[in-house]
């Protein structure tokens, strides 16, 4: 490479964007094979893999806490209720049915369990009008939420109703509870050893959180915790589902959150921990156990066997006090509830710019009603705000361009590398040009993308949330079927953009490099064919690029018109054209 020729054209800036695409594409396809760890939760690590030996020290004495709490490989084959109802056994005894504005719960007196928790305001697919379940099990598999005392559960306990607030109960038998307003179910049965189980449930109407009061009488004083559980069963293509990954995730005693990814048939997690709360979920959906105690920690865990998957959470001996949150991964919601649950939503590195994004797009929801023309309205907004370092970077880069002639005669007249350089930089000196004007608007504006990038990737608010025409789930990739053939019109158009961008560019390459960087669009169009981003993300990507046009071409031709004045106009005519379209009907296919 000859000296000093890194600075004459867009190579440098074109080598940053590439890195961070690249960058990109780890994260989503790659990354999640691995633990998500935070670098304080990896920390953590180290010093628990310190403390290892002294764990096993004390096991080898017969510690109790160790002997009787369970670790991910664990199974429940040492348990005395080996055999656990089937589906349709539950389904079969006697239940209750308690709604809210939020929730469906289906309770069986079998066991107080769930035979199904129902979200009433989010769908299981985007073509049905069926609610998502978050009961997932088979036949065969123990429904949640679940008691363990040592070696025994309350699978097969028959329980009582002993008391239930009978002011909520509607003429067909179920129960409704108000927002704002609170349900308590009582429940007593007794074990085969005789042991006796309460479990009192304490619904809110207006929140996903819920109590559970658990305390045993009678029970042998084998030192074991009285502990909650909550199993999911994970089929197979959830285990190998890159873009939304079954995770689960603790806050720690140290108050460290660890994101975990589960993999299909991995078997080294983490053993019991002490922490605060546990969760198992999806990009969207979770499960929480939440120590009711907020100030004290107590023993996490997660059970595995034959595709299940579960999570624990310890109580007293005799008795526990647990909180449940069974909802949507909603950030709001989360910080709402209270003991850092809002931490479960991983955004990544760039969180601090992810969360205010984040907010931005839900009130730009709130007035305007619709999550497309949101993103549209931030992408407008994020492109005001850097206008004066897009204007600027422009004219270094236009500068660069104007003194290619003299660029050209100094190549020609010194040979030497370094003297070259030397020259070089003092003819950028010289007429005043920076020759990293041009990278360095892009450079800061790497971690906004970042931010952004992870906002709309995991914010519950886009799941199944329309655009307009035929985008009518902003959370999973785009396409227009025309001949029964799905095409991906938006991303499309996008790359079509990405090309009229890099034309519109001011260059000092010369002509053959020119029309290779060209090529570029055409090769991340055709990546992003392969691995597709979800239509959100195609859109802000879309409009950024129109709007950069815009900015091109009043730049580039001196146009009376200001930056300013052109990027309002344009911006203008974008979202005007996105709310036209937003008006007719959504094609669903």
């Amino acid at each position: 490479m000859k000296g000093g020729s890194i600075f004459e054209d867009r190579k440098t800036a074109f080598a940053l964007f590439l890195c961070f695409m690249l960058i990109i594409v780890y994260a989503e396809y790659l990354a999640q094979d691995q633990r998500i760890i935070t670098p304080e939760a990896q920390q953590s690590q180290q010093l628990d893999s310190q403390a290892a030996p002294a764990r096993a020290d004390q096991a080898a004495a017969g510690s109790s806490t160790s002997q009787s709490t369970p670790t991910l490989s664990q199974t429940d084959s040492d348990l005395v209720d080996q055999s656990t109802p089937a589906l349709e056994e539950y389904q079969e005894a006697s239940s209750l049915q308690i709604r809210s504005a939020l929730y469906n719960v289906q309770l069986s007196t079998l066991g107080g369990r769930f035979t199904n928790y129902e979200l009433l305001n989010y769908k299981k697919e985007l073509s049905v009008e069926e609610p998502l379940d978050l009961v997932s099990v088979r036949s065969g598999d123990p429904l949640p939420p679940r008691l363990i005392s040592g070696t025994r559960n309350d699978d097969r306990i028959v329980y009582q109703v002993e008391g239930i607030s009978e002011e909520f109960k509607r003429p067909d038998g179920s129960w409704f509870v108000p927002a704002g307003k609170t349900l308590r179910v009582q429940l007593v049965g007794t074990h085969s050893d005789g042991t006796e189980f309460r479990k009192k449930y304490i619904f809110e109407g207006s929140s996903f959180l819920f109590d559970i009061e658990a305390s045993l009488s009678n029970a042998p004083n084998d030192g074991a915790p009285l502990t909650l559980e909550w199993p999911a069963y994970q089929a197979e293509e959830n285990l190998q589902d890159k873009y939304d990954p079954v995770v689960y995730s603790l806050l720690k005693s140290n108050d460290k959150v660890e994101h975990v990814p589960i993999q299909e048939g991995e078997s080294d997690l983490p053993t019991r921990q002490e922490g605060h709360w546990i969760s198992l979920g999806d990009k969207y959906f979770m499960a929480s156990l939440v120590n009711r105690a907020e100030s004290e920690s107590t023993g996490l865990s997660v059970r595995s066997e034959d595709s299940v998957y579960a999570i624990r959470l310890e109580g007293g001996v005799t008795e526990g006090a647990f909180k449940v949150y069974v909802g949507p991964k909603k950030y709001s919601v989360l910080e709402k509830i209270g003991y850092q649950l809002e931490r479960n939503v991983n955004l990544g590195w760039f969180s601090f710019l992810a969360l205010p994004l984040l907010m931005l797009v839900n009130l730009f929801y709130g007035w305007i009603g619709n999550y497309g023309l949101a993103i549209i309205l931030l992408t407008l907004t994020i492109k005001l705000f850097f206008l004066p370092l897009t204007s600027k970077g422009f004219r270094s880069m236009k500068q660069l361009q104007d003194l290619q002639p003299e660029v050209k005669a100094l190549r020609e007249r010194v040979k030497d590398p370094t003297q070259l350089n030397q020259e070089l930089m003092g003819l950028y000196k010289k007429r005043g040009v920076n020759p990293l004007g041009g990278c360095l608007p892009i450079v800061i504006q790497i971690p906004v993308f970042f931010g952004l990038y992870n906002a709309l990737l995991y914010a519950t608010e886009l799941r199944h949330s329309p655009f307009a025409l035929w985008v009518t789930d902003l959370s999973s990739p785009e396409k227009l079927y025309l001949a029964g053939i799905g095409v991906p019109v938006m991303l499309l158009l996008m790359g079509a953009s990405m090309f009229l961008q890099q034309y519109f560019t001011p260059s000092a390459m010369e002509p053959a490099q020119r029309k290779i960087m060209l090529l570029f669009p055409v090769i991340f169009t055709v990546m992003f064919m392969i691995f597709p981003f979800p239509s959100g993300l195609v859109l802000y990507w879309l409009v950024n690029n129109l709007i950069s046009i815009v900015q091109q071409v009043y730049l580039r031709t001196e146009r009376k018109a200001t930056p300013l004045m052109a990027t309002l106009l344009a911006s203008g005519l974008i979202f005007a054209l996105g709310y036209v379209i937003v008006q007719f009907p959504l094609i669903h296919q």
